[in-house]
């Protein structure tokens, strides 16, 4: 039997069927890979109503579940799309403590998916993940940009900084 018959046999993470049922192995790197099946193992430092929760926003397909899986990994609560006016849909029915997102995405992207965020919750971080700079006239509609290739370290730092505020609040 293939590797891919036995992986559906297994007992999976609901957290992460949805990646491991749609992407081959070879596209989420496998050292990410293996440190949310050791994640998995280990016990949840906070349960689920403790999580904060944090919307992706990425067109990239393999970069999208890469950083469902890094954050997921630090304990968060992941939501994700790759499309900017989804992202606005998907708001109506989801609150995320935090957005993570790329600063071109397909539909609404960049300064004016900020605006529509910001107009619904001023006081919601956001995070741009991004492979250049921007110059901005003027005040930056985020709360911080970080460069490509993605350092989980620091992402989770920077989303950790971010969140102190709101989550003492």
């Amino acid at each position: 039997m293939n590797q891919a018959g036995r992986r559906g046999r297994q007992s999976v993470d609901p957290r992460s069927a949805s990646l491991e049922a749609d992407l081959p192995g070879d596209v989420v790197p496998r050292r990410i890979q293996s440190a949310v099946r050791a994640s998995r193992s280990r016990p949840t430092r906070a349960n689920a109503e403790n999580r904060a929760r944090i919307l992706v926003i990425e067109h990239d397909p393999p970069t999208r579940e890469t950083l469902a899986l890094m954050l997921r990994y630090y304990g968060y609560d992941v939501t994700h799309t790759g499309d900017g006016r989804e992202a606005t849909r998907l708001l109506a029915h989801v609150t995320p403590d935090l957005v993570v997102m790329e600063w071109c995405t397909p539909g609404l992207a960049g300064y004016s998916l900020c605006v529509a965020l910001r107009r619904s919750w001023p006081m919601m971080p956001i995070v741009v993940v991004a492979s250049r700079d921007e110059v901005f006239d003027g005040e930056p509609p985020v709360n911080a940009w970080l460069q490509k290739p993605i350092d989980p370290p620091l992402l989770n730092q920077v989303i950790h900084d971010e969140l102190a505020p709101v989550r003492s609040s």
